[in-house]
């Protein structure tokens, strides 16, 4: 029963990520669009990609198409661009994130920031991308656990 629990847990944490990244690469797409940018097409598959790597994601897709928006339309589209980014990623992290992983994963923000500064720091960018569905996938199997084992130190007691 852990195990489904935690297998539940990491599959909710990949719907989450994947529907804050649709959400992230659609409105940096409408805004790349609206701006006439060259490859706003690879802009949205770019945003939508680095969505999946915690932390670090937002930044890199942000400054790809900051610089991107600087080359193709000035100084005048780079900051409309960068007035979009500010307000979709704060959006996302203010709102559309805690509320889509409150649901899906359960588990703290200071864990989730805990885990991917420990993955980074163990393993890379690599680390960072899979610390939170591990963390999140063991601290429900360890909840489940502990939720069984009191059920049953409470059935032994009542026999005993």
């Amino acid at each position: 029963r852990s195990i489904t629990a935690g297998w539940t847990t990491l599959s909710g944490y990949v719907r989450g990520t994947l529907l804050i990244s649709i959400f992230v690469s659609f409105f940096i797409g409408v805004g790349a669009i609206a701006l006439g940018l060259p490859i706003a097409g690879t802009l949205i598959a770019i945003t939508f990609f680095c969505g999946f790597i915690p932390i670090l994601g937002a930044f890199i897709s942000g400054l790809i198409v900051f610089l991107i928006a600087l080359a193709g339309g000035g100084v005048d589209s780079a900051l409309i661009m960068l007035a979009v980014l500010l307000v979709v990623h704060g959006a996302e992290s203010i709102w559309i994130a805690p509320m889509t992983y409150r649901k899906t994963v359960a588990l703290n923000p200071i864990a989730t920031l805990a885990a991917v500064t420990a993955g980074a720091a163990l393993m890379g960018i690599v680390g960072a991308i899979i610390a939170v569905p591990i963390v999140a996938f063991f601290w429900v199997v360890l909840n489940e656990l502990r939720t069984e084992w009191a059920a049953e130190d409470g059935a032994a007691a009542a026999s005993g």
